[in-house]
């Protein structure tokens, strides 16, 4: 083993001796011990179920579900006490080769350390009154817990691999992450501390679920992205003008009717929520096969139909295509391409407003996630529609072969996103705005792992002018 290697392992048993140390100190009042006979066996039980992703060394086993359900709602001693007997089991159990002592110790002191550092976390935003809102808090601790240990197995792996850290921890990320960001959202939705079940919520984890899937699909078969076979004649016909100008006027008049009917604006949400929108556009995604992006943009977009006026959330949609053109553009686009991106977002968000908030507001108010899906299912359909009509126009091809390019890849990402922001308006209205941020690190991840598997694939082709943003 390398000398830095060796250092490295030793650094993260120490890390893993210091926690088990602090969780032995913190134990003074001892729990039911049936309760922690139960929730360790539990946890082993769930260490048993191994998966081996593709493309990676090492297994990934259903115990984190009960680490983060131990973070969230258990003691730092019974999580740490589960974590060990957890990795023991993952470790021995089934398994093909025995693992070297260090090994073992290194996996021990990860999951420890890792999972306690979340616990803590925890604990912090507890105390700090942040909320009892638990998918919030959960939120919180899932990210901490994931990057910790991901970030510590990936070091490891390129110290003894001679890799580079970021294409070893891109792996585990891409790779990893769906499972286990199901996992955290089945642990939040139990029906624990007497709390009844509720089956809306549930339906959170199917768009989860379908991000798995999509990326199991990926990991499991070669894609390959042919060639859309545009010309670059830097010619735009005069129908895709005309389109253009038809959409750039729809979205003129929704903005004009928005401002003269806007009413008294929260100052402090909208500038913060402007300047998450411009943020959010930053972290794009370049679609295979296509010459457009999507971006965390539309979560955004998502939660201020769903708590605001409609002239701050045109506002808000406008914004981000601007930056999603501009910012670290390959090629610097047409201003008749970014006048049509924010068309088209604005028309979106302005259709999915004027139905959920407006036409079918009397229905949809008993109903948050029924809301933020049909918001989701609208302004996904509007944004992608105009998209590939004005591309179909540029490139004559089939507007709806085009259309279902950019439905495969875009709608597994925009359905998670839109469970992120039901959670961050539902966590709004429980705990306030600022609490609802605890979820974008979590989506942001998302974000990574789902940027990591696309530009994993082999040839990405430019699909046509104007390009377009799916913000």
């Amino acid at each position: 083993m390398p000398k830095k290697a060796k250092a490295f392992v030793a650094v993260v048993i120490l890390l893993g001796v210091c926690t088990a140390v602090v969780a032995a100190a913190s134990w003074r009042a001892v729990p039911s011990l049936e309760r922690i006979a139960i929730y360790v066996t539990l946890t082993a039980i769930a260490s048993m179920v191994k998966l081996r992703l593709p493309g990676l060394d090492g297994t990934y086993s259903l115990n984190s579900i009960f680490l983060l359900g131990g973070a969230v709602y258990l003691t730092l001693p019974e999580v740490v006490l589960a974590a060990i007997a957890g990795v023991l089991v993952q470790s021995y159990f089934g398994a093909k080769k025995r693992p070297a002592l260090s090994q073992t110790l290194f996996n021990l002191s990860n999951e420890c350390f890792s999972i306690a550092l979340a616990s803590l976390g925890l604990s912090f935003l507890v105390h700090q009154g942040v909320m009892p809102f638990r998918p919030a808090l959960l939120a919180a601790a899932a990210a901490v817990y994931f990057v910790l240990n991901t970030g510590l197995v990936s070091g490891i792996l390129s110290l003894l691999g001679g890799g580079e850290f970021r294409t070893v921890n891109k792996q585990w990320y891409s790779q990893s992450f769906p499972y286990y960001l199901l996992g955290a959202a089945f642990v939040g939705l139990l029906p624990v501390e007497g709390r009844p079940i509720d089956l809306e919520a549930w339906a959170v984890i199917a768009p989860i679920a379908y991000l798995a899937h999509f990326f199991c699909g990926l990991a499991q078969r070669a894609v390959k992205v042919e060639d859309s076979g545009s010309t670059d004649s830097g010619e735009i016909p005069s129908l895709a003008k005309a389109f253009t100008g038809a959409v750039a006027v729809a979205s003129a008049s929704f903005l004009v009717y928005a401002v003269l009917r806007a009413g008294q604006v929260d100052s402090t949400w909208f500038a913060s929520y402007f300047v998450l929108a411009l943020l959010a556009a930053t972290w794009k995604v370049k679609l295979p096969g296509a010459n457009g992006t999507v971006s965390l943009h539309y979560v955004v977009v998502l939660v201020a139909i769903a708590s605001a006026g409609l002239a701050e959330t045109l506002v808000l949609a406008a914004a981000g295509p601007l930056v999603q053109s501009y910012w670290r553009a390959r090629s610097k686009p047409r201003p008749v391409q970014v006048v049509f991106n924010v068309a088209a977002m604005v028309v979106s968000a302005g259709l999915a407003y004027s139905f959920c908030r407006i036409l079918a507001w009397p229905v949809l108010q008993q109903s948050l996630l029924t809301l933020i899906t049909c918001a989701a299912v609208i302004q996904f359909l509007g944004n992608t529609v105009l998209v590939s009509s004005v591309i179909s126009l540029v490139e004559k091809q089939s507007a709806f072969a085009l259309w279902r390019n950019v439905y495969f890849w875009v709608f597994p990402i925009y359905m998670v996103g839109a469970a992120a922001a039901a959670v961050m308006v539902a966590t709004a209205r429980s705990a306030g705005w600022a609490a609802s941020l605890l979820i974008l690190p979590l989506m942001v991840m998302a974000q990574v792992a789902y940027r990591t598997q696309l530009t994993g694939l082999h040839q990405f082709a430019p699909a046509g002018k104007p390009g377009g943003s799916v913000a």
